[in-house]
């Protein structure tokens, strides 16, 4: 093994508006082989990423599950897609061998990034016209809101369908380049190389905690909400802060990355991993409370 080649692949499940692009950039930049799938897929179908999908209980639309990215062959896809008849995967085991990892972000700064960004076009979608409204209607848990996973919990792409963590590694966007390293390094990547790396990454060099929303006027969240909208958006959250360890200024605890309690065949060094934790385990009954505002 070459210092370019840390000997795992990865698989990333990126989390709108929390730094993926980011991530997915430095890899390609670091280690192109290695990283083997990169997508807004969700690892289970029990929330749908679009409201209609759910409504019309036709499964996820556009993102499916990120095995097909990795077991199967293009072609392979291509022809289920035309005559639904899917033959045996190319690569199988492939998807469930690598290292599966995702980022988080505060769920407030989120919620700013969220709107500003227009991200998938949702403001205009929603006929949304100031960042009072948009909290309004997202928290709001009657609202039929178009990305209908991301309504009922914003973490829900890296959950399985237990609601227990599918991913490896939680990356803190809030120390995104940290983080990056901690997971690496503990992968065996050579941290010459590594730093190498970071130093040749264009301008992506300057920042440690990935991309800012261009429409902000403010890089602080805190300035955008009052004591009313910080109400609304807490009550929300409830669930996603508890989980992920945030409040309204940032991570309560493990403030780079967190490390989930699924096993991983590969040489983990636990020792050096710092700041490791279990998720929160989210059931089918928390769902429930989670989809009816309980």
């Amino acid at each position: 093994m070459t210092k370019h080649d840390i000997g795992r692949e990865f698989s990333h499940i990126h989390i709108p508006k929390c730094g993926g692009s980011w991530v997915h950039n430095f890899f390609k930049h670091a280690y192109p082989a290695n990283l083997i799938h990169s997508s807004h897929g969700t690892l289970s179908n029990v929330m749908p990423p679009f409201w209609m999908a759910w409504n019309r209980k036709v499964g996820p639309m556009k993102s499916g599950h990120p095995m097909f990215d990795v077991d199967w062959s293009k072609e392979s896809v291509e022809k289920f897609s035309a005559d639904l008849r899917l033959p045996p995967p190319q690569y199988p085991g492939r998807f469930a061998n690598s290292i599966r990892f995702s980022t988080s972000r505060n769920p407030f700064d989120w919620l700013v990034s969220y709107h500003y960004s227009n991200f998938d076009r949702v403001n205009d979608t929603h006929g949304i016209r100031s960042f009072q409204e948009f909290v309004e209607k997202f928290c709001d848990p009657t609202f039929r809101w178009w990305h209908y996973g991301l309504h009922q919990f914003m973490f829900y792409q890296m959950l399985d369908h237990e609601g227990a963590p599918a991913v490896h590694w939680v990356l803190r966007m809030e120390n995104l380049k940290k983080a990056i390293d901690a997971m690496l390094l503990n992968h065996g990547a050579d941290p010459v190389y590594l730093q190498e790396r970071w130093t040749t990454f264009g301008t992506h060099t300057k920042r440690t905690k990935g991309n800012a929303t261009s429409s902000r006027e403010h890089t602080d969240h805190r300035f955008y909400y009052d004591d009313r909208l910080r109400e609304i958006a807490t009550t929300r959250f409830a669930p996603e802060l508890s989980t992920l360890h945030y409040d309204f200024d940032g991570p309560t605890a493990h403030p780079i990355v967190i490390r989930t309690s699924l096993k991983d065949d590969g040489n983990i060094k636990q020792a050096e991993i710092a700041a490791s934790t279990g998720l929160i385990h989210l059931g089918v009954a928390d769902y429930e409370k989670i989809r009816h505002g309980n």
